[in-house]
């Protein structure tokens, strides 16, 4: 996967239709954070995918009139807003209830709504962690990465170190540098695309 560029270039690139290898890349990357915000609001696994393309589609017509204002909000949170209104129209076709959010209609231009944000700010930094580890675990030695996926499975460090026949004192080690590794890359992720 290619890594994207900046947020401003991406996005001042995507606004041209004409563009697929950017509205790729961009698709690429938000696709997940989409299906993860769906997820969260208890919508069916099997209409996940419908929904994404619903919202992908409303952003690639919204995207050229999109002028991007930080002090306005995050485009994340324009996104998540995006995503929520197409679920809860998903909903009431269906005749659902959302679990997550109540039934009162979002501005979709409205970023400020606290339980969008909220969710919007959750789901990124899953996303957004996710994304980062699959940016450095190809680069760990085998034990290093073998080591920390036990730890984030709840080894204890002793039981890691007998499994893998290493000292304690090298899976702390360890653990240190891949956490170390894990909060550059996401501050990296978060210039680049916050």
């Amino acid at each position: 996967m290619t890594w994207l560029n900046t947020r401003m270039t991406l996005l001042n690139k995507v606004k041209d239709k004409h563009d697929d290898q950017s509205w790729h890349e961009f698709v690429s990357f938000y696709q997940r954070y989409i299906a993860g915000i769906i997820h969260k609001m208890n919508f069916p696994a099997d209409e996940v995918d419908d929904i994404v393309q619903t919202v992908l589609l409303q952003v690639w017509k919204k995207l050229p009139e999109f002028e991007y204002n930080p002090s306005q909000g995050k485009f994340r949170n324009w996104l998540a807003t995006i995503t929520v209104n197409r679920v809860r129209d998903a909903q009431r076709k269906s005749g659902r209830k959302n679990d997550l959010l109540n039934n009162e209609s979002l501005d979709s231009n409205n970023t400020s709504q606290p339980e969008v944000e909220e969710l919007a700010e959750k789901e990124w930094i899953k996303h957004i962690s996710k994304l980062a580890w699959e940016r450095i675990e190809p680069t760990l030695a085998p034990s290093v990465n073998e080591a920390f996926s036990l730890y984030l499975s709840g080894v204890n460090d002793k039981d890691i170190a007998e499994k893998l026949g290493l000292a304690e004192t090298s899976i702390r080690v360890y653990r240190s540098r891949v956490e170390q590794l894990m909060v550059r890359e996401v501050a990296s992720l978060e210039r680049e695309l916050g």
